[in-house]
């Protein structure tokens, strides 16, 4: 970096790492409107030199970012132009038989994966 006040960054790897896992926080959370995970996308991204001490940052950061993001919304008063786009869901009240299917789903999905477990452990 040829600005001399970023020349300790670019020569120190942990601030270097630090801030990466922070600008990541911040761009996801900018782009998906979801601080939380940007959080664990940069958790997921930086994984293989990731500081549980940036974790703090990183939240901060991500918390700012979407802080920042409502309030230029704000000055926003047509939707044409609006940030975030006005979505109006309907939810209905699910069916016993739409509950009973997922319950079924779950005890499947997780009775395979002790099987996958069991399998590994005795054969691998």
């Amino acid at each position: 970096m040829k600005i001399s006040c970023f020349k300790k960054i670019c020569k120190q790897t942990n601030i270097r790492n630090s801030i990466f896992a922070a600008a990541v926080a911040a761009g996801v959370t900018s782009t998906f409107g979801t601080p939380y995970g940007g959080i664990i996308f940069s958790i997921e991204v930086t994984s293989s030199f990731y500081i549980i001490s940036n974790l703090f940052k990183s939240f901060f950061c991500a918390s700012f970012t979407l802080l920042i993001f409502f309030i230029i919304d704000q000055f926003y008063s047509d939707p044409w132009y609006s940030l975030i786009p006005a979505i109006s869901i309907e939810i209905d009240k699910p069916r016993i038989q739409t509950i009973l299917v997922f319950v079924g789903l779950g005890i499947v999905c997780g009775l395979t994966g002790v099987l996958f477990l069991t399998v590994c452990q005795k054969y691998l």
